[in-house]
Formats: C-alpha cells, sequence, structure tokens
C-alpha cells in the first residue's frame, strides 16, 4: 500500500494538493474509474474456460448489468425532479421575498 501523507500537513488552501491527496487515498483504498456495468460488460466480453458455471455467471450479471441500467435511468429521473422541486421551491421563495419587500 502507498504512504499517504497525513491530512494535518496538507495546506488547504492549495486546491491541487487536497485534491491530489484524496485522489491518492482513494487508490490506495482500491478506488477504480471504471464503473460496475462497464467492470460486468469486460467480464461477459471475455472467453469463458469452464462453460457451465461460465453460462450462468454470464446470465446473472446480464441481469445485474440490466439491473444497474434500470436504477441509473431511475437516478437520472429523480435529479430532474429535484432540479424543478428546487426550481419550484426557489420561485416561491422569491414570490414571498417580493410580497415582503412590497409590503415594508
Amino acid at each position: 500500500m502507498n504512504q499517504i501523507a497525513s491530512p494535518l500537513t496538507l495546506d488547504l488552501t492549495n486546491t491541487r494538493a487536497f485534491k491530489t491527496w484524496l485522489y491518492q487515498l482513494w487508490q490506495s483504498t482500491g478506488g477504480t474509474t471504471t464503473t460496475a456495468t462497464e467492470d460486468i460488460d469486460l467480464y461477459l466480453a471475455t472467453p469463458a474456460i469452464d462453460n457451465g458455471t461460465a453460462q450462468l455467471d454470464q446470465v446473472l450479471l446480464t441481469q445485474i448489468r440490466d439491473e444497474l441500467s434500470e436504477i441509473n435511468k431511475k437516478l437520472d429521473e429523480i435529479q430532474i425532479n429535484e432540479r424543478t422541486v428546487l426550481e419550484d421551491v426557489n420561485r416561491k421563495f422569491d414570490d414571498v421575498i417580493i410580497l415582503l419587500g412590497a409590503s415594508l
């Protein structure tokens, strides 16, 4: 495992140093830049040695990949809905501020 500098020695005003430290910490804990879907696709693309279990593995991994895709779609929908709700709340705050400003 790589040695990670102590956070006590970091200059937190130096954004680059902090991001580098955080990235090294993330990598040292097994962080990877691939997503679960990419890992599954890579596994499915490799030729199987043991046909019996490999076919079962591929079926299961395909199902997992499809579920992950559905989850990602749902998360995207949730984010869009949150943005819409936040915009509505901001408009209502603006209306209240205008109303309070007009009454003063």
